[in-house]
């Protein structure tokens, strides 16, 4: 079956469309010769673009067609006009002769004869120059005078003098010299004439704009002339200094006054210190997020819909007209990324080695919203905005052995920024990506952790947990000479185990929403009441808690088991200090106690009643925690455009 792209109808479309589309490029109708050129050429390119695409649609074959067909044509006309054409050497050969023949109608062939070329030349160059006459200059100069137009006669002679045609009659030497010594002093008067006139008019503009009345500079050439008009002056005359004005009339000038903005407006570039800090995110309600992968929003209550911008940290400004954006450096946690468990005994694990940042050769930074300025041998590399390595570290008490401090890295002999060559009108959005160099996120261990039970150290003791070794395995337990009334310490028991590397002692944590969905089994009232809600002020104050310690804590009831101790490398609950008065106002005591809750007594027995009671019987249905101590810093310089407002302003001292 023939394909529809080969019926007559088709081609017939396609060369309708093309003899159209000629003519009008053309400027008129096609001949019978060049009409059939057109129909043969159409039907040639069908066939062949039929034979290397017959596979395509046949949109896609006409729209060929028509690509192929139109320069080819236009290609072929524009051969025939130029054979049509007589070249120049045909009008050398035929000479004269050829011109005559011409001229006389006669239609036998033309005699070819050879001229001279240098004669030929000369000739035919003569033939196309156009002999054309010297304009008469124009007088386009603008009367400065206000008086009325000058008579005929004078115009005329103004204009002999300016075009210096001067008609000297035959006279002697004598006269020429005296008319040539005229001229010039006419020339020299007309000019300071000009002159005088032009300061006088300026000198009324300036009137007329400050309001003022500026005194008549006097005539200098007076003093040559003796005019009667200058014969009282006195030497030193005020009224000869156009620049002795009053000071009150200062404010009434033209310096004063703002003057209109220029054409071509002015720009200046401002420099803008921009610092993320990855614990200001919502990480209570945001638990896809970390330390080292968070994003950050720009003026979040300009952006449109209803989006919850408030789980990502926030700017409360918008850079516009960005031309380039600068990355400056990163402050990241010294803690261990890596659990290295080692035997120290044939049942004794440790996991004293700290794998931090440090072990590898850099850290890749990865903003994919400004894309990359990097290339490598990886696609880690080659997406990465910036490559750092070690500058300087520091920690608060080197005496504490897991205590890691923090790493400043930064871009080491290398400039990493991303410049735009037209400003970028706004960035509603920043992510920051910290990862090693495989491509791989720093750490995929949370900062953050959901807590379950909440222990108080009052009632950490055999009487209230019988269970076997419950309390035998750590020193958190209840001092009788210090747990009176209240808990020296809170163990907090969370739902996962976790890095101890990324929980270390001497890290400042942050506790909040630590609620329960219900006061049931037991309806706390009364005493009980205010005991529990003091108690939760207190975990979830704004200043947060000094991680003490870090352990394990083990099965359910009375039959809780506590340890000091992690099981290799990692623990599922940590310890903060308990709430103590001011020791100013407890040092005649000898020993320092804990406050009771709301000011009323704890039982350590945690009798029914008792918030100790509560604690233990009900685990928390939300709340969380994250350590403060473990977050990253990071540092940008924002180069925005800003329009420049002084080139339109006048200084005073003008």
């Amino acid at each position: 079956m023939s394909s529809p792209f080969l019926q007559p109808d088709n081609k017939a479309v396609l060369q309708r469309v093309l003899y159209k589309d000629i003519c009008r490029r053309y400027g008129g109708d096609l001949n019978e010769k060049q009409a059939s050129r057109l129909m043969k050429t159409v039907d040639y390119y069908v066939v062949e673009v039929y034979r290397v695409h017959g596979n395509k649609n046949i949109q896609f074959l006409n729209k060929e067609v028509l690509e192929t067909v139109l320069p080819d044509y236009m290609a072929y006309l524009e051969r025939q006009e130029r054979s049509v054409t007589r070249s120049v050497v045909s009008d050398i050969e035929e000479g004269s002769a050829a011109a005559a023949d011409s001229a006389s109608g006669s239609t036998h062939e033309p005699r070819r004869e050879i001229q001279d070329i240098d004669n030929a030349f000369t000739a035919l160059q003569s033939q196309r120059q156009e002999v054309k006459t010297r304009p008469i200059m124009k007088d386009f100069q603008i009367s400065l005078s206000e008086e009325p137009p000058l008579s005929m006669d004078v115009f005329e002679r103004m204009k002999r003098e300016r075009e210096g045609i001067v008609v000297v009659p035959a006279q002697t030497t004598n006269t020429f010299v005296e008319a040539s010594d005229s001229f010039l002093h006419g020339s020299k008067k007309a000019q300071e004439d000009t002159e005088f006139l032009f300061a006088e008019q300026e000198r009324k503009k300036l009137e007329r704009r400050a309001n003022i009345t500026l005194p008549v500079p006097p005539d200098m050439r007076a003093i040559y002339e003796q005019s009667s008009s200058q014969k009282g002056m006195t030497p030193n005359s005020a009224a000869a200094n156009p620049t002795v004005v009053e000071r009150s009339t200062l404010a009434n000038l033209p310096q004063a006054i703002l003057t209109k903005e220029p054409e071509v407006m002015a720009y200046r570039e401002t420099e803008t210190n921009l610092f993320l800090y990855s614990g200001d995110r919502d990480w209570v309600s945001n638990t896809t997020e970390t330390r080292y992968s968070f994003t950050t929003v720009f003026d979040p209550a300009g952006l449109p819909g209803a989006t919850p911008y408030y789980q990502t940290p926030t700017v409360p400004t918008r850079f516009r007209n960005i031309v380039r954006i600068e990355f400056i450096k990163a402050i990241i946690p010294g803690e261990g990324l890596d659990p290295l468990i080692t035997k120290s005994s044939s049942t004794a694990y440790t996991a004293n080695a700290n794998m931090n940042a440090l072990s590898f050769p850099y850290i890749q930074v990865r903003i994919p919203e400004l894309e990359t300025n990097s290339f490598g041998t990886n696609q880690g590399i080659t997406t990465s905005f910036a490559l750092i390595q070690y500058d300087a570290n520091w920690i608060n008490d080197s005496s504490l052995g897991a205590q890691r401090g923090y790493l400043a890295m930064i871009p080491k002999f290398m400039k990493c920024q991303k410049v735009f060559t037209t400003p970028l009108s706004t960035l509603q959005r920043l992510t920051v990506q910290l990862q090693r160099p495989d491509g791989s996120l720093l750490s995929t261990a949370l900062d953050t952790l959901d807590i379950q039970t909440i222990y108080p150290s009052i009632a950490v003791n055999t009487d209230v947990f019988t269970g076997v070794g419950a309390v035998t395995n750590t020193v958190y337990k209840r001092d009788t000479a210090v747990d009176l009334s209240g808990s020296s310490y809170y163990w907090i028991r969370t739902n996962n185990y976790f890095n101890a590397a990324s929980f270390s002692i001497g890290d400042r944590v942050l506790l909040k929403n630590i609620a329960w969905s219900s006061w049931t089994p037991l309806n706390p009232a009364g005493n009980q009441l205010n005991q529990l809600t003091n108690i939760i002020a207190f975990l979830q104050r704004s200043s947060g808690h000094i991680l003490v310690s870090v352990g394990i804590v083990r099965g359910t009831g009375a039959d809780t088991v506590f340890s000091d101790t992690p099981l290799q490398g990692y623990a599922n609950a940590f310890l903060v200090r308990g709430d103590f008065p001011d020791p100013n106002a407890t040092a005649t005591l000898g020993v320092f106690t804990p406050n009771s809750p709301a000011g009323i007594a704890d039982d350590p027995l945690a009798q029914a009643g008792s918030a100790a009671n509560y604690l233990l019987a009900n685990p928390v249905t939300s709340g969380r925690v994250l350590n403060q101590s473990r977050q990253v810093h990071v540092a940008f310089r924002v180069i925005t455009r800003e329009f420049d407002s002084t080139g339109i302003l006048r200084p005073d001292n003008l």
